[in-house]
């Protein structure tokens, strides 16, 4: 009998076509850039990828037959429909024999409109029993046909563990890693600013992440002897909170606001240029880490807390080789225990010091070489 693990890679192989989809947060795409490209360089069939428009502007997709910028991230039930929608049509266009789920945790319901018809395609994603939450949430997974790979022996950080379904499809785990494609692009903003530049980015998808302004001020005055210029960057959604912040900066603090005024190529190609990323755990703070930028991320998750969250420095740090994420030493509620998935404003954040992130930037910006630090 072929065992699962076999199968998989059989199928991958086999297949005329094969589609890898991962319709979620930009961050995570970041962290799997490279995955793709890495099936295309690996199979005798063509390869095809959808994933967020944001993720795609800035990715490697050398190789890739086929590519669709799909945003999945539904916060309606009409939202799910007209995702679903979306998807099914560009996974119509490009008729594949087998799709791969790699994503760990994957909980868009608005996939299985997109996957479940009158001939669904053999599917490659992780048992039904990977997470408490996929049991309630994913059901539909037990709809499409295709080998399980099992949640028993996978690595806790989701980069591990793209790497470990990697190799369940046949594909070398050691070529798997972030793979991005910065433009040379020049932003006009900053043609006539020369010396250091610092970026920082103080949005978040959720309240939560967000470390309160004063602090990050008082960061970047104490950064003021390094002579940098600060690069404000962030989702036109944002602007209110670099205004603030540059309220709370010295007069004579010279600082780049370009919150909301570039698309992500060219943020990338700024961050790219910087000698160091601040920022909350976001999807600009991977893109730093993928690039080399020495990236210190403040996030909300406590130490001590659910490793198995959304927001778990064990599952998610970024990916890359100088980076350090600052962290609560505590949780501050029996809720915060479990994550404080409810919460949306600054929380168990606010008990992250000043001194210890500013400590982190010093060291990073002093640093000739790599540095990966998990919370502390």
């Amino acid at each position: 009998m072929t065992s699962p693990g076999r199968a998989g890679a059989q199928l991958v192989q086999e297949a005329a076509r094969v589609l890898v989809v991962r319709a979620d947060d930009l961050g995570d795409n970041i962290m799997a850039s490279g995955f793709p490209s890495a099936v295309a360089r690996s199979i005798p069939g063509e390869c095809g990828f959808i994933g967020p428009s944001a993720a795609l502007s800035i990715m490697d997709v050398s190789g890739l037959a086929f590519v669709a910028g799909v945003d999945c991230r539904p916060h309606r039930r009409v939202d799910v429909i007209t995702a679903g929608r979306r998807l099914r049509a560009e996974v119509n266009r490009f008729e594949p024999d087998v799709v791969l789920l790699p994503r760990f945790d994957f909980e868009r319901e608005a996939l299985g409109l997109a996957l479940l018809g009158p001939r669904p395609p053999r599917t490659i994603t992780w048992a039904r029993s990977a997470t408490p939450k996929r049991q309630r949430r994913d059901w539909w997974l037990s709809l499409l046909p295709g080998p399980r790979l099992p949640a028993a022996g996978a690595p806790l950080h989701e980069f591990g563990r793209l790497q470990h379904f990697a190799h369940y499809v046949g594909i070398d785990p050691n070529e798997i890693g972030p793979a991005l494609a910065v433009p040379p692009v020049i932003v006009p903003e900053l043609a006539d600013v020369s010396g250091l530049l610092v970026a920082v980015a103080v949005g978040a998808a959720s309240g939560r992440r967000r470390w309160p302004l004063e602090r990050y001020a008082e960061v970047i005055e104490a950064l003021g002897d390094y002579g940098c210029t600060l690069v404000l960057l962030g989702s036109p959604d944002e602007g209110e909170q670099g205004r603030i912040l540059r309220a709370r900066l010295p007069g004579a603090t010279p600082v780049v606001d370009l919150i909301g005024r570039i698309p992500m190529p060219e943020t990338a190609a700024v961050i790219d240029r910087c000698a160091l990323f601040l920022g909350n755990d976001s999807g600009l703070g991977h893109i730093a880490a993928a690039l080399g930028t020495p990236a210190v991320i403040v996030a909300c998750h406590p130490v001590g807390a659910s490793v198995d969250h959304v927001n778990a420095p064990e599952r998610y740090q970024p990916v890359g080789g100088q980076s350090v994420v600052i962290r609560p030493a505590s949780p501050g509620s029996a809720l915060c225990e479990a994550g404080c998935v409810s919460v949306d404003d600054a929380c168990c954040i606010r008990q992250v010091p000043v001194v210890d992130v500013l400590q982190a930037c010093r060291s990073l910006m002093a640093s000739p070489g790599p540095v990966v630090e998990h919370g502390r």
